[in-house]
């Protein structure tokens, strides 16, 4: 009886899961094209920031500090 329940339970966060999944899909579709972009380009950017700071820490491990001249 008791994992009749934990079943119902997952299968009720699977439900909310795809529900949520299939809006923001639905969401996506009627972006206009310009805002998909800028979704998009913003994606981008922040991945290269991303990349750019790690980058840099690296950078900032290895040598000496060069920061104050």
């Amino acid at each position: 009886m008791e994992v009749e329940g934990a079943e119902s339970m997952k299968s009720r966060k699977e439900q909310e899961r795809e529900r949520r999944r299939l809006k923001d899909r639905e969401r996506r579709r009627y972006l206009s094209e310009d805002e998909r972009e800028r979704h998009l380009a913003r994606r981008l950017k922040n991945y290269q920031l991303r990349k750019a700071e790690s980058r840099d820490k690296s950078h900032r491990l290895s040598g000496p500090s060069n920061h104050r001249r």
